[in-house]
């Protein structure tokens, strides 16, 4: 969710007619992102003060509550577009499609298109959508990925979900979110923050819920992953903030120069929410 957006440090000098001298406006502002909900950097330095992740969380977004949610399962978006995907794993997995399950052996498999694969040297079509479930080793699809790939046809082109449990998914998100050498407190505000935003914005009627880059969370998988920050959702094992029993918009951005926004006031049209002030 880290925006591309700086007010930095701006001169100006203006010719002033039938003057030698010019005059000179100067614009200051501070931070990296939208300013709504809670300032990564901001999280860090409370923390580094002492401030423990209950207190941050509840400075960035005011009157909401901590409490836990069940065990869930969330659909990235990997890739979407494609005339073909490359599947591997180290270990034998499987594929399950509306004829079955098929067990392939450890190895890369070329899925090209109306999903057509060789399987032992044999062409095989599958069924639109296809699980590919992992064995011993997690799959691959570029970068390594917890839990299963879905792969359907889409427009033409192939698309590919990783269907994980919401825990793994946020292990794959905080390390790219926030950087794993700062404080456990910000840490842990990070992966509550990530989990709680990920259930909230998930589009459950579509074939996805959430994007694997800024539109919804950066998502890198397995390979982003690091002990600090696996440390960080373990510790929050299911927490997640709610306002009033509902799971909230936790949106963030890395820095907001000392001072949060209001919703209303970021984005165009949207409606006040008493927690993103």
């Amino acid at each position: 969710m880290r925006r591309l957006l700086i007010l930095a440090a701006l001169a100006v000098a203006l010719a002033v007619p039938g003057t030698a001298n010019a005059v000179t406006f100067m614009f200051t502002g501070q931070g990296w992102g939208h300013g709504v909900g809670m300032a990564q950097y901001g999280a860090r330095g409370f923390a580094e003060h002492g401030w423990t992740h209950q207190q941050i969380l509840a400075h960035y977004y005011p009157g909401t509550e901590l409490g836990r949610t069940g065990k869930a399962r969330i659909r990235v978006l990997l890739a979407s577009g494609r005339q073909s995907l490359e599947i591997a794993s180290e270990a034998p997995f499987r594929v399950t499609d509306a004829s079955g399950t098929v067990e392939l052996p450890a190895g890369t498999y070329t899925i090209g298109p109306g999903l057509a694969l060789t399987v032992d040297g044999q062409p095989r079509r599958l069924a639109s959508p296809a699980r590919f479930a992992p064995g011993k080793k997690p799959l691959r699809l570029g970068r390594p990925y917890g839990g299963a790939i879905v792969v359907t046809g889409s427009g033409g082109g192939l698309m590919a979900v990783n269907d994980v449990a919401l825990e793994k998914y946020v292990k794959g998100v905080i390390a790219g979110e926030m950087p794993a050498e700062w404080h456990a407190e910000a840490l842990a505000v990070q992966a509550i923050a990530a989990r709680t935003y990920a259930l909230a914005s998930r589009k459950q009627d579509g074939p996805f819920d959430v994007y694997a880059d800024t539109r919804s969370q950066v998502y890198g998988g397995i390979g982003t992953e690091h002990p600090r920050t696996n440390a960080a959702v373990a510790a929050t094992k299911r927490l997640v903030l709610r306002y009033e029993g509902k799971i909230a918009w936790t949106f963030f951005s890395a820095s907001s120069g000392g001072r949060t926004a209001a919703i209303e006031d970021v984005w165009a049209g949207s409606e006040p929410i008493p927690y993103l002030v």
